[in-house]
């Protein structure tokens, strides 16, 4: 069990403030501290969950510039925010949800879950779901705000060939979104059995994953790889001499940095593409979604106020019966002789002794609106 006194803390890099190669060496350090906490890594941002008690030994000592570091309400309210999509690119996103869920699943399949996180994370994931439910069609995504980073930078995507790099999940939904705006996805993987496969299924067609001279017949191209885009030098120099824009989906970045390079303004990076979405809480619907995070944010707090008074009590019963079996222990050891049904006997009323010792005591410690008597109890026995 965690520390009694619930309070939970958080560790928050985002694309807005953190820059990617940063943001992957601190996911790498908190893999190594997670413990009872939780990692969240998204293609935006990585946040350590932690019980406070575990803050000191789990926090990198210098953490980069731009990270945040919050605590009590404002981390509940945060994970709240981020589970509704108020801090993400887009409001109500799926994928934000999907990857909390995941989070949340491989955090409980590991070392047992801090009860305050389970808690906090279980209900951040129904207002996820309520704000999802409140969209009417479909969804906005990253692969939206992709292609609205062309039509920002005067790119006409219709009619036009725009080469998706990437059969994943955000691949094939660029290539959705861009047919849906009246371009023409051409679609490249590693894989050539995948580029085909997914083509079939987008009606799409396919270009080599190192696309060659091919490469200057496209306007715009969204990648979005798990892993490196590897280019040979004279396709690399036909992309920075062509048109192209590039938005790069993938996280680490899958465009080589010489390209990158040359390209100056026109490759837009998965965090530019944070700053430039703008905030989906100033909506109306993020007016609706705020409420919804303040209405969640007290039910949490008024189970953290019951879980804090249970959590002292609970370690009182189990300091009681450890003092008891133990002097019971040395009572066997010094004293063999005792008949069992007289040691059944001393158990029997030693153990009613200690209920009878403990009963108001719990009782009021349970009903301790205040936490005075909460506070007392952890202070007079040490928990």
């Amino acid at each position: 069990m965690s520390a009694p006194s619930g309070e939970i803390i958080v560790v928050a890099a985002h694309a807005r403030r953190v820059p990617a190669p940063a943001r992957a060496a601190l996911a790498e350090a908190f893999r190594a501290v997670r413990g009872d906490g939780l990692l969240l890594e998204t293609c935006h941002r990585v946040e350590l969950y932690l019980p406070w008690s575990r803050s000191a030994e789990a926090i990198p000592a210098n953490l980069p510039p731009g990270v945040e570091v919050l605590r009590g309400p404002a981390a509940e309210r945060h994970a709240l925010e981020v589970a509704v999509g108020l801090d993400s690119v887009v409001l109500g996103e799926d994928q934000i949800l999907h990857q909390l869920r995941t989070a949340l699943a491989s955090a409980r399949a590991g070392s047992p879950v801090a009860s305050e996180i389970d808690r906090l994370m279980s209900l951040a994931l129904r207002a996820g779901r309520t704000a999802r439910s409140w969209r009417t069609g479909p969804g906005r995504t990253l692969a939206d705000e992709a292609l609205d980073a062309f039509t920002r930078r005067g790119i006409r995507l219709d009619g036009m060939d725009v080469l998706v790099v990437g059969t994943g999940e955000m691949g094939e939904l660029a290539a959705l979104r861009a047919r849906a705006v009246g371009a023409r996805p051409v679609i490249a993987s590693r894989s050539a059995a995948h580029a085909a496969a997914s083509a079939a299924a987008l009606g799409a067609t396919t270009v080599a994953f190192d696309p060659g001279e091919a490469v200057t017949l496209f306007g715009a191209i969204v990648v979005a790889l798990a892993g490196p885009w590897r280019l040979s030098p004279p396709t690399i120099d036909r992309i920075a001499n062509g048109p192209a824009t590039i938005v790069d989906l993938s996280m680490p970045s899958a465009v080589p940095d010489t390209l990158v390079q040359s390209l100056g303004d026109r490759y837009v990076s998965v965090d530019a593409l944070a700053s430039e979405a703008g905030n989906p809480g100033s909506s109306r619907a993020g007016g609706r979604a705020r409420d919804l995070v303040e209405r969640t944010l007290v039910e949490f707090e008024r189970w953290a106020e019951g879980w804090q008074h249970r959590a002292v009590a609970q370690a009182l019963v189990e300091r009681a019966e450890a003092e008891r079996s133990a002097q019971l222990a040395r009572l066997w050891l010094v004293a063999p002789e005792i008949e069992p049904a007289a040691r059944l006997a001393v158990e029997r009323m030693s153990r009613q002794l200690t209920e009878r010792l403990f009963r108001e005591a719990l009782e009021r410690l349970r009903h301790d609106p205040e936490g005075r008597l909460t506070s007392a109890a952890r202070e007079l026995f040490s928990l």
